[in-house]
């Protein structure tokens, strides 16, 4: 595997979670950026702690940047972008294209029209360790992708709300895990790059609008407890899917029910969504239409 300029990269055979040895070595003095890849995760984790499957063969990769504060949760859909991009780009022509979920998905689309998925990501903040200035952040970034997996080596899908797959079990091929990491390292460094400049998220926007599954479609949510906000969504609910906030929130269409009044839009920063097919009626808890894929936890 190639380096990338600027980045410490230690490679493990095996370890429990490549989110938790980052840590670790920054509690001990590492200083980011810093990444860990491991082959094989014995203890690997998605979001709220939900078991996450990572069998030999998959990227398992998490990763320290600095940041000040306060934390940008945005960067969570630019690294993903960042993952899909570089994942199409080591793909021959043609192929399905593959796809974001919001928040923290990579997907693609089966042609049945159902979304499955391949990769998905966590983000934490934790407070940068001496000899940081105070106030300093360190986002550690954790991402898994399912790419040289054969289908008897994915997650049992029963029960779940996206079928779990891989990139060799949809495509009979797939680049390997080393060709990936410095790739998607030099593009999240990229973009980062340019996102920061003026108007550089409005561009970052507009760059990851096309890939958004979950724009344009109907959907219902269960969103997670948060400060109340002018244009917050109620914690459960349906719509539809319109756009994407600068802050990374998902701009969500919902009608006035009962009332002559138009739609109106609000902003889901957080929580679960379910895509809800236009042939099956929306229903108002996820976990009840299905549920979601531990692995998108």
């Amino acid at each position: 595997m190639d380096g990338v300029a600027g980045w410490e990269i230690i490679e493990l055979d095996t370890v429990g979670s490549t989110q938790e040895e980052v840590k670790a070595r920054l509690r001990a003095g590492a200083a980011p950026p810093l990444a860990v890849r491991a082959r094989v995760q014995t203890a690997g984790r998605g979001r709220r702690g939900n078991e996450w499957s990572s069998p030999e063969g998959g990227l398992w990769l998490s990763f320290a940047i600095s940041a000040p504060p306060p934390a940008d949760p945005f960067l969570g859909l630019l690294l993903a972008s960042c993952a899909r991009e570089a994942v199409t780009q080591l793909l021959p022509d043609p192929h399905p294209p593959l796809r974001l979920k919001w928040p923290n998905d990579l997907v693609l689309t089966r042609p049945d029209g159902s979304l499955a998925k391949w990769g998905g990501l966590i983000v934490e903040v934790q407070a940068a360790h001496p000899p940081a200035p105070p106030g300093a952040l360190h986002l550690v970034f954790g991402l898994g992708l399912d790419l040289r997996i054969p289908v008897e080596g994915l997650p049992d899908p029963s029960g779940r709300g996206l079928a779990p797959t891989s990139i060799l079990a949809e495509f009979d091929q797939s680049p390997s895990p080393g060709s990936c990491l410095p790739r998607i390292l030099s593009l999240f460094d990229r973009r980062l790059s340019e996102d920061r400049v003026p108007g550089g998220r409005d561009r970052s926007v507009e760059r990851i609008l096309p890939h958004l599954d979950t724009v344009g479609r109907s959907i219902v949510w269960s969103a997670e407890a948060a400060p109340a906000v002018a244009d917050a969504p109620a914690p459960r609910g349906s719509g539809r899917a319109v756009g994407l906030a600068s802050d990374g929130g998902l701009i969500v269409e919902v009608p006035e029910e009962g009332t002559d009044a138009p739609s109106r839009r609000c902003v889901l920063r957080s929580g679960e969504v379910h895509h809800v097919r236009e042939d099956e009626p929306p229903h108002p808890d996820p976990r009840s239409a299905g549920g979601l894929r531990n692995q998108e936890e």
